[in-house]
């Protein structure tokens, strides 16, 4: 289970927001672009929607509810075609936490 710090993130968030927004310190899109890579520490990509484009390590979930790192090899995900092994329903490339 990853372990995220949301009282930290809730605090650099009031942060963005009173202290540089709010006093014009920073323009709008600054703002909303510190705010969205807040937000893109984890973001889930489902299958029936995206597959990844650059073939690379993602966290996965399967079918079978197992979360784990798996590589995007293009077409398919490695491991796919062993039997009993689990699909993948969705992705997310995990960046380094801000905060």
């Amino acid at each position: 289970m990853l372990n995220v710090n949301f009282e930290a993130m809730k605090d650099k968030i009031l942060k963005i927001l009173t202290e540089n927004f709010k006093a014009n310190h920073m323009e709008y899109q600054n703002a909303l672009n510190e705010l969205l890579n807040l937000h893109s520490v984890m973001h889930w990509v489902s299958v029936k929607h995206n597959n990844p484009i650059v073939r690379d390590t993602y966290f996965t979930m399967d079918d079978q509810g197992f979360m784990g790192f798996r590589t995007w090899k293009d077409t398919f995900w490695e491991g796919e075609n062993i039997v009993g092994e689990g699909k993948v329903t969705h992705w997310m490339k995990l960046d380094p936490p801000c905060c």
